[in-house]
């Protein structure tokens, strides 16, 4: 499989070239298990690794560094919204860099990793704080994340966002 094909693949998250990588997984260091239950087994240099490019990537986004979210973003990426929208990377970069809206803040929480070979699963819950105008406010997500190790470091390959459930008022 090229990695050409796995945009199309991740579009619908059946991740159907998982179990073929999935055996690698043995093979890796454990770590404990992280919020929402979900089991890492990255070794501990793999995660730090991972964890700082996706830090890369939140910073670039907040700073609208074109320049960086080349380097970033892999050639094949391919980005699920909520709305059911898929973009690549050219489309990706136009959104970050949209003037009519900025980032205050990225939170990212609940993250687990996940590593099997040069391709690492990162599972989140994000909180982007979007600016418009004098408004501001704040679209909860929770995503899936495919990094893909490359000569230069870790590169998004692919992401799936989806909104969380409302919380009832209290």
């Amino acid at each position: 499989m090229t990695l050409k094909n796995l945009p199309a693949l991740m579009f619908s998250l059946n991740l159907l070239w998982l179990p073929a990588i999935a055996l690698q997984a043995a093979e890796a260091p454990t770590a404990a298990d992280t919020n929402g239950g979900v089991h890492e087994n990255v070794p501990p240099d793999v995660r730090k690794s991972v964890l700082a490019a996706v830090e890369q990537w939140k910073q670039a986004v907040i700073k609208k560094d074109r320049r960086a979210l080349e380097s970033i973003f892999d050639s094949d990426l391919s980005y699920g919204h909520t709305t059911g929208e898929v973009v690549n990377k050219a489309g990706t970069i136009e959104r970050a860099l949209d003037p009519a809206q900025s980032f205050s803040a990225i939170n990212i929480t609940d993250v687990a990793v996940r590593a099997y070979g040069d391709f690492a699963l990162v599972t989140h819950k994000i909180a982007f704080h979007v600016v418009k105008g004098d408004v501001t406010t704040v679209a909860s997500l929770s995503g899936i994340d495919v990094w893909v190790k490359k000569p230069h470091g870790w590169q998004l390959l692919a992401r799936q966002l989806t909104r969380l459930p409302q919380q009832p008022a209290s």
